[in-house]
């Protein structure tokens, strides 16, 4: 069997910057991407629950013009996709990267997501731009889930937790799923909330 030169096709356009290292004088290591996808994950666990473990995470990579997660092959694996404009602002790689997190808690290759969902990853990206002084926020569409799921969760604060407990993910999430994790939400908000989202 002939052997492939995997370096043969590894694409590479520029070095991307966050991922260089380097030994801090207390001990430890300067963060990296890398490791802040491990520090928004953990912090996004804490809040809203333990990621599905059946998934595993490769990392992070480069391309386009549109954040998403995607699925290599037919396993369960999955990858952050950062814009290409990204790879030379590590503020903007990390305000996608905080967004693209909430999407590893329940990986699901169905597309598009609800308005849960993005309003959900929007609302932590905000959070983790103003705890990490990214100076980046959302718009459109986005910010009109962002806004609907502040509601939901003005009326049931462990709601998130709720659904995740009696929901398989967010993507195929119901008004009905919702009613039954928080009945006092309004229902046509609980329908808002279900809806698919509309970038």
């Amino acid at each position: 069997m002939k052997a492939t030169r995997i370096v043969s096709i590894i694409y590479y356009k520029n070095p991307a910057i966050g991922f260089w290292t380097q030994p801090l004088p207390a001990g430890g290591c300067a963060y990296t991407l890398t490791t802040m996808l491990g520090e928004y994950l953990r912090e996004a666990e804490r809040t809203y629950g333990q990621r599905n473990m059946e998934w595993t995470i490769l990392g992070i990579e480069f391309s386009g013009t549109i954040p998403h997660v995607w699925f290599p092959n037919n396993e369960n694996l999955v990858s952050v996709m950062l814009t290409e404009s990204a790879a030379l602002e590590p503020n903007r790689a990390l305000f996608q990267l905080s967004h693209e997190v909430v999407h590893l808690l329940e990986p699901c290759r169905i597309t598009p997501t609800t308005v849960f969902e993005e309003g959900l990853a929007t609302l932590f990206a905000h959070e983790m731009s103003t705890k990490h002084g990214l100076g980046k926020i959302s718009d459109g569409s986005y910010l009109s889930a962002e806004k609907a799921l502040k509601e939901f969760l003005a009326i049931c604060p462990d709601g998130v937790q709720r659904i995740r407990q009696t929901s398989e993910n967010f993507v195929n999430l119901s008004d009905g799923d919702i009613l039954r994790a928080c009945p006092n939400v309004p229902a046509a908000l609980a329908k808002t909330l279900s809806e698919k989202f509309v970038r």
